[in-house]
């Protein structure tokens, strides 16, 4: 965690390539859908929106997420109905994303809090784990400013749908990106997305 190579990163164009791979990793075990604003993307005639991250750091990040659903929310039956989405949201007043990955698994246990998901060490549940994979996804976000959370259909907030949790990744985007739009008005190509 403490070897960073920081470099500016189109988020879209990244998590296109991640789901691309995902796509032949999960190969008859899950299908792999990306999602993302596009309704954000017209009204504020954006090109891109970039983050100061480590793509190593956030691709391992990610695979902790997706290992989760592999090792302990899917049916490991071939050619089952298990499901991965990926959302890319933007907030333009808090100059932010979220990349929400979802499953179609099973629910987290019932005892389940954000406390436990990311301590070092903590596993619960039957197909518990080592306790590092969500610890390593919460690190992650902090070196990049920003933070995990998650939605489990068993909490009181629920979730409409097939998918049953989703984990929450908010990074802040570069600001430079808005302050053009914002001082300058410029009028952005997105023909790109």
């Amino acid at each position: 965690l403490l070897d960073l190579n920081i470099e500016e990163i189109d988020i879209h164009s990244f998590l296109i390539e991640y789901r691309d791979t995902l796509e032949v990793r999960g190969q008859n075990f899950y299908s792999v859908e990306y999602l993302w604003d596009k309704d954000a993307v017209t009204e504020f005639e954006l090109s891109h929106v970039s983050i100061e991250g480590d793509k190593e750091l956030l691709r391992k990040c990610f695979d902790n997420i997706v290992e989760n659903a592999e090792k302990h929310a899917f049916d490991h039956a071939i050619n089952s109905d298990n499901k991965i989405q990926i959302y890319l949201m933007f907030d333009l007043t808090d100059f932010s994303i979220q990349i929400d990955f979802s499953n179609t698994g099973k629910q987290m246990p019932k005892n389940m809090t954000h406390d436990k998901l990311i301590r070092k060490g903590s596993s619960v549940g039957v197909s518990s784990g080592d306790g590092i994979g969500m610890w390593y996804v919460n690190e992650v976000m902090k070196i990049h400013k920003g933070k995990l959370s998650y939605t489990d259909e068993t909490g009181p907030e629920g979730i409409l749908g097939e998918y049953v949790t989703t984990i929450e990744l908010t990074i802040p985007i570069i600001p430079f990106v808005w302050k053009n739009i914002m001082s300058f008005g410029l009028m952005m190509n997105i023909t790109n997305w």
